[in-house]
């Protein structure tokens, strides 16, 4: 049977008057619950019921008075816990009541505050937010123009400016900060893990500026904006952001182990006034540390809030007591670090792990044996998508791949494409975007030829250094770009046209129609529904048809095209929906916040878990183990792992994990030597 571990606990039908909403809390929980007033950390293990405790401390605040619905806030950080966390207080305060209570993640909150006071940071009410692609593509047009890159094919330097600007942006740092704080030594404040060359540092500064300055005048702004800017607001206009805080007296954070800097300032102005602030998570769970999520913020949180209450809440109601060992012991050295006396427990026994530790010869030996051992333990009765492979990288999660496809069995490799990054619908919003924000060339340039009206590669560049070098919109680009052909051309023809229908089309957001008939709308006027109809050679057609069907379909639940937009923008990466029968492929780091019957954690060796890399920074070692301590508090029932001696394109015989030997799976008779050469290692018996 599937189940959530919160769901363990009692205590879902609405409260009625006369009814405790606390009732079934466990001692650590209820403390928790009961602490409404002032600064409170709870540290809530893997699996211990936190987004219970959460939800039942919140009705236990309205049921008491303490707060009205409208006067709380619950932050998350993704679309979809704030889903579920809604879902939970409906089903415990009756939807009425829940809907009142303001529930969001980061970008989605900071997005509406920012949308209230855009013009303070220079932004139009109707920004538009730039996801990943077009990111690359503003700053590879300015490192171009700037001489850091000659072609757009230097992707990795490309990338790179774009992972140290986020940097910056996330520790709360605009252009005029960062270049403050470099001072004389740019490169002292570039992230250790790109090892650019020297000078990159400077580089990356300038294209800060420029790409801000970019962003203002296309009306964009990129996700680590929307919480920036209204810290930035927040800085500037104290009378701003009294007004915006004091909606709110009490606030939640969840997963506050994954907070930015950024994020942490933006929590301290929401709170500080009434500092009714209670945030949850598990520092054991910070791996996101590399995009600049700092678990010493949580670990430090009672120095920036004096007089704060600590609570631990350390019964696991998911795995069992066999399996919260080895997850405790990966992670034991963190407690000679941190001084926290935090260990999972459960009041649940099962098979001894080590019953299920296997050292394989081969690679393909040990996917050839998991794909096997799961094929039994689905004809046992567990179902598919109750058995996951969690690897630490890519690369073995194709070779567990092929064991898979070589016993025919069906599986699902987690955060697989998603639906708002497929081609018809980044199309289909591409055409909205430039409806909604005439100035965007990267929509522009991107439904320029879908469907194809013969306006090539050099026009199409023509179009946009016009727009770029005049800071002008899209239309009067166009236009300035055809009035210097000769008339009687097809192309000047054509220019018209495409000027006149994104014209219309800007004209159309205006109209009183909902959203879903706007976008429907541009797509037949447009010719692209048409034209991938049409497309009798692509294979995907239907199902490219039957995508921007249910986009349309849910557009059509908004009243305004830049509503659908922001909702589209900010959806977070869900997880991928797969059948009963399907196992789970899935790396380490998306399998965050999951859990499954039987779990495998095949490669865990030297070099990959933990993997290499990570001696290049500073945090890489602690959070490598705090990565095993989530794959290993991931399964309910059992727990497998394994390693294999021997790779394609490693010298020498494999070293297993450090993990292992410290979890009592193997003793080494020998000093371990380098990650990739040999020792003998002996199985003990068990």
């Amino acid at each position: 049977m599937t189940f959530n571990s919160d769901e363990l606990l009692a205590g879902f039908a609405p409260v009625q008057n006369n009814q405790n909403p606390l009732k079934g809390l466990n001692p650590g929980q209820l403390k928790a619950a009961e602490t409404t007033e002032g600064p409170v950390v709870v540290l809530a293990g893997a699996g211990t019921g936190k987004t219970t405790t959460m939800v039942k401390r919140t009705a236990y605040i309205i049921q008491e008075g303490k707060a009205k619905a409208s006067e709380i806030l619950m932050v998350t950080f993704t679309r979809k816990a704030a889903g579920e966390m809604r879902s939970r207080l409906a089903n415990i305060l009756g939807p009425d009541v829940a809907q009142k209570i303001t529930v969001g993640n980061f970008h989605a909150i900071c997005a509406d505050i920012l949308r209230r006071h855009s013009g303070l940071v220079d932004l139009p009410q109707k920004f538009s937010i730039l996801d990943n692609d077009g990111q690359k593509d503003v700053l590879g047009t300015i490192a171009i123009e700037r001489g850091y890159i000659s072609s757009r094919k230097d992707s990795a330097k490309i990338s790179a400016f774009q992972e140290q600007i986020s940097s910056w942006k996330e520790e709360g740092w605009d252009p005029e900060m960062v270049q403050k704080i470099a001072g004389e030594h740019p490169d002292r404040i570039v992230l250790e893990k790109l090892g650019m060359e020297p000078g990159f540092g400077t580089q990356a500064i300038k294209t800060y500026f420029e790409y801000q300055d970019m962003l203002a005048i296309r009306r964009w702004c990129d996700f680590s904006d929307l919480v920036l800017h209204v810290v930035r607001i927040f800085r500037a206009h104290d009378d701003v952001r009294q007004r915006e805080a004091s909606r709110f007296t009490h606030v939640v954070v969840d997963e506050f182990q994954d907070t930015s800097p950024v994020q942490n300032e933006w929590v301290r102005h929401m709170a500080k006034d009434h500092q009714n602030l209670c945030v949850v998570g598990d520092t054991d769970q910070s791996i996101y540390e590399w995009r600049n999520a700092r678990p010493d913020i949580m670990m430090n949180f009672h120095k920036e809030w004096p007089n704060t209450t600590r609570v631990t809440i350390d019964i696991n109601y998911r795995s069992t007591q066999e399996i919260l060992d080895l997850a405790n012991t990966v992670v034991a050295p963190l407690r000679l670090k941190d001084g926290l006396d935090k260990k999972l427990t459960s009041p649940r026994n099962g098979p001894e792990p080590k019953l299920f530790f296997k050292q394989y010869t081969s690679g393909l030996e040990e996917a050839e044996s998991i794909a096997r051992e799961s094929e039994m333990l689905m004809e046992q009765g567990t179902k598919g998508s109750e058995i996951a492979v969690l690897c630490r990288s890519g690369m073995i999660i194709n070779v567990i791949e092929r064991g898979m496809r070589d016993r025919r069995i069906k599986y699902v490799v987690a955060g697989a494409m998603k639906f708002t990054d497929r081609e018809e619908v980044k199309d289909a919003i591409a055409y909205l975007n430039l409806a909604n924000n005439p100035m965007d060339f990267v929509s522009l340039e991107r439904i320029v030829g879908k469907p194809r009206r013969g306006i090539g590669p050099q026009k199409i560049g023509e179009i946009r250094r016009v727009m770029i070098s005049n800071k002008t919109d899209a239309v009067t680009a166009i236009e300035q770009v055809a009035k210097k052909m000769n008339a009687r051309t097809v192309m000047h023809r054509t220019l018209l046209e495409l000027a006149e229908f994104i014209k219309n089309a800007q004209n159309g957001i205006g109209q009183d129609e909902n959203c879903g008939q706007i976008l429907e709308n541009l797509l037949e006027e447009s010719g692209y529904f048409a034209w991938r109809e049409g497309n009798d050679k692509d294979k995907m057609k239907t199902m490219r048809i039957e995508n921007l069907e249910r986009l349309i379909s849910e557009a059509q639940e908004y009243n305004t095209v830049a509503d659908f937009l922001e909702s589209m923008a900010l959806q977070a990466a869900a997880d991928t929906q797969w059948d009963e029968d399907s196992v789970v492929l899935s790396t380490v780091h998306a399998s965050k916040g999951l859990e499954f019957d039987v779990v495998f954690t095949p490669a865990m060796e030297t070099g990959i878990f933990p993997n290499a890399r990570a001696e290049q920074t500073s945090y890489g070692m602690d959070e490598e183990r705090r990565l095993a301590h989530v794959a290993w508090t991931r399964p309910r029932n059992k727990l497998y792992t394994s390693f294999s001696l021997f790779r394609p394109g490693r010298n020498g015989t494999a070293e297993p994990s450090p993990y292992l030997v410290e979890a009592g799976f193997l003793s080494s008779t020998t000093t371990p030597k380098n990650s990739y050469g040999s020792s003998r290692i002996r199985r003990r018996a068990f």
